[in-house]
């Protein structure tokens, strides 16, 4: 009697059906996308990504995906390469600005030194 590990009884690899359409590649919205989506944009790592949400932040939004040509240290045709992905909401007063630097909750009326069962 020959046992053979799991790996050596698999049958072998060969090349994969996929049934169905492919799906529409995802698109950021420009004013509500956090950092970590733009990191989804090739050539965008996490440090570019987060500089181009505190230029947005700074700015109180972007208006225009030319916009972000200003957006300082990026690479010479990212924005040609990532036009495709983005997308502008049409709304710039009801979409977050950052996506993560909301400002801390007022601690108004509480009062440190006077914690209840002290």
């Amino acid at each position: 009697m020959l046992i053979l590990p799991g790996w050596l009884a698999a049958p072998r690899g060969g090349p994969v059906a996929v049934d169905g359409a492919a799906e529409a590649p995802r698109r950021i919205e420009v004013n509500r996308a956090p950092w970590f989506e733009w990191t989804l944009l090739d050539g965008i790592g996490e440090a570019r990504a987060r500089r181009i949400v505190a230029w947005r932040a700074e700015r109180g939004g972007i208006r225009s995906i030319e916009e972000l040509q200003e957006v300082p240290g990026m690479p010479r045709g990212w924005l040609d390469r990532a036009r495709p992905f983005l997308e502008l909401a049409r709304d710039l007063d009801a979409s977050p600005r950052t996506g993560e630097n909301r400002p801390a909750a007022s601690n108004e009326g509480n009062n440190d030194g006077n914690k209840a069962g002290n």
